[in-house]
């Protein structure tokens, strides 16, 4: 048993790298808002052939119709704005690619992504549940 725990976090590690992985998989531009340095690393292992980042003060249609992202990936919530911001300026802007939110383990979580899938009706929302620092 010692060791399982001791191997827990590198095997939560290597399943949310996965999960990275399989939603990014395939895209060759990736929108990076208000990035950890953790979610920016891991990203970039996956070799998009462009992926820039921004702040969310900096998010803006022009900034959508310079990068043309198939991907963008923002925390699920933060101390300024949250998925449902981020996506109802990809909705103006008629994007028709992938949104991934990142968050800490949240209860309930099932019910918020249905709450935010029925928001945000054309948009492919992924949720991805990182560990604590």
């Amino acid at each position: 048993m010692d060791l399982l725990e001791d191997k827990l976090p590198e095997m939560a590690d290597t399943a949310r790298e996965t999960v990275f992985g399989a939603l990014i998989n395939g895209s060759s531009k990736v929108l990076l808002i208000d990035p950890t340095g953790e979610t920016r690393q891991t990203v970039e292992g996956f070799g998009p052939s462009k992926l820039t980042s921004t702040s969310f003060k900096d998010f803006s249609l022009q900034r959508l119709a310079e990068e043309r992202p198939d991907v963008v990936i923002t925390p699920l919530l933060s101390d300024t704005f949250d998925v449902l911001d981020v996506g109802a300026l990809l909705t103006i802007s008629g994007f028709e690619g992938r949104i991934l939110a990142i968050t800490p383990p949240l209860p309930n979580l099932p019910s918020i992504v249905s709450e935010i899938r029925a928001q945000l009706l054309h948009i492919n929302f992924s949720l991805v549940v990182s560990q604590p620092a």
